[in-house]
């Protein structure tokens, strides 16, 4: 898998407004430093908290020909390459624990966390080659360079007042405060409005996802088309954060993982489904749809004719029964 283009020297500014300077030397220094057997950097989706799901990991670092910072990554899951090869993510966006962060596997230096893949929202480090195969809440001690509104500058040093004249009390009348109030409920309303917005970006991604991870499963004869829908519907609520900002999880102490991914790691162990109980083994089906087949008593009639239509297909196509079970039902 082609490494990915995360970070170039310059100055940047981070989600806090921090303007910090990264040189060749910085990150060569990051490059030499990483060591996945004392953290191991995840892909994930924007900046999240630190029990949502990982769709791959950073297995090494390297400075690339363009003096970038690249990352070589590895077990990226098949249905998040998907969405991203469909072109419905471009940009990355990398978050470091700074050298004296107490959270620093490595204190000294910098060190990758994990690299966000953004929607919508814009990285903060421009110049970034696209790919191809920031914690919601601040923190002091962690760099996270996505694009975020710049703080306001800080005021100018007021002049001493003069010692002969007295500082007048500054008054607010009715229709000032009126203003302000009005002022104040439209930011919250746009404040609202902007959560909501990413929020509704953020499911839309995370159904991406499961649409692409259920259909391949499809592919793989592991689940009927029918059943497609639901199977989504189900990743869709798992995934899906609480009020507190949490998803559902499973296991205990390092076993722990977010229950979707609990629920695709049976999924994906599944063997090829097959349409009957009383089905043919490769055998049979590969002798031909005339053999002869006992049903049992009662079976329904549409489930013995969609037996045979499969034992057909197996047979003029050379395939496996599953296989054949797969195609005829799309």
């Amino acid at each position: 898998m082609k490494p990915v283009h995360i970070f170039r020297t310059g100055t940047h500014t981070d989600i806090s407004g921090r303007e910090v300077a990264f040189s060749a030397a910085d990150l060569a220094a990051i490059a030499a430093g990483y060591d996945p057997a004392v953290h191991e950097a995840p892909l994930v989706i924007g900046h999240p908290k630190t029990d949502d799901p990982a769709f791959g990991w950073v297995q090494g670092l390297r400075v690339g020909a363009d003096g970038g910072l690249e990352a070589e990554v590895h077990q990226v899951d098949p249905a998040f390459a998907e969405v991203v090869d469909a072109g419905r993510y471009k940009k990355i966006s990398p978050s470091f624990y700074s050298p004296t962060s107490p959270r620093n596997p490595k204190p000294g230096a910098y060190y990758l966390r994990h690299v966000g893949f953004l929607g919508a929202e814009p990285p903060a480090v421009k110049g970034l080659r696209p790919v191809e195969f920031a914690e919601t809440e601040a923190d002091s001690d962690v760099l996270e360079f996505s694009e975020a509104v710049p703080p306001p500058a800080p005021p100018a040093p007021s002049p001493e007042p003069p010692t002969t004249s007295p500082v007048k009390e500054t008054t607010v009348t009715p229709e000032e405060a009126a203003r302000l109030e009005a002022e104040n409920k439209t930011l919250q309303e746009r404040l609202k409005a902007m959560t909501a917005d990413v929020a509704a970006k953020e499911a839309a991604l995370r159904h991406d996802v499961n649409l692409a991870f259920a259909e391949g499963l499809t592919r793989e004869a592991k689940l009927a088309p029918k059943h497609r829908d639901v199977v989504v519907a189900v990743l869709d609520h798992l995934a899906t954060p609480a009020g507190d900002g949490e998803t559902l999880s499973f296991g205990e102490g390092n076993d722990k993982k977010p229950m979707a991914e609990a629920l695709k790691s049976f999924l994906s162990d599944q063997p090829e489904i097959v349409a009957l109980r009383d089905t043919a083994t490769k055998d049979r089906a590969a002798g031909g749809a005339d053999d002869e087949v006992s049903y049992a008593e009662g079976t329904d009639p549409e489930r013995i004719a969609l037996d045979k239509r499969i034992r057909a297909y197996a047979s003029e196509h050379k395939v496996t029964y599953a296989v054949a079970a797969a195609r005829v039902a799309k």
